[in-house]
């Protein structure tokens, strides 16, 4: 889901700088629209999963980090976008599409071990285990 909203991105990031040269308003209005109806579902989709790769780690504390890289990203695309704008404002969607692609090109490698799952099901079947040794008849032992 990650990787499939961040393509999708990606690709309405692209087609809406080639719209932005040539096309109509409602055209880059539309694609625009789309790029943002799927950009939103990243973000809690992000954290949760960061939270499943960083389970011995506080969930707060691995939010915090990611905040405060992505507070350091748009800092960096906001400060090279106005830049870029200045000249033409092509090369500032240009730039934020480029942010995109490698975003989704990192995505790709990200490998899925979700250690929070593990353990919860590791969890419960020590628990089912010791139940089992518990309720046993002692007569039959």
């Amino acid at each position: 889901m990650l990787i499939t909203c961040s393509v999708i991105v990606t690709l309405a990031m692209f087609f809406g700088i080639l719209i932005f040269e040539y096309g109509d308003k409602i055209d880059i209005c539309f694609t625009f629209w789309v790029a943002g109806f799927f950009m939103v579902p990243i973000i809690p989709i992000s954290m949760n999963f960061a939270d499943e790769l960083c389970f011995p780690t506080e969930a707060t504390a691995v939010q915090g980090i990611l905040y405060s890289f992505a507070q350091l990203a748009a800092f960096f695309i906001a400060t090279f976008g106005t830049l870029a704008a200045a000249q033409k404002s092509v090369y500032c969607l240009a730039l934020f599409g480029c942010c995109a692609l490698i975003g989704v090109i990192n995505s790709i490698f990200i490998t899925e071990k979700l250690k929070k799952y593990e353990y919860g099901l590791n969890k419960h079947a020590v628990k089912r285990v010791t139940i089992e040794i518990k309720s046993a008849d002692p007569t039959t032992l």
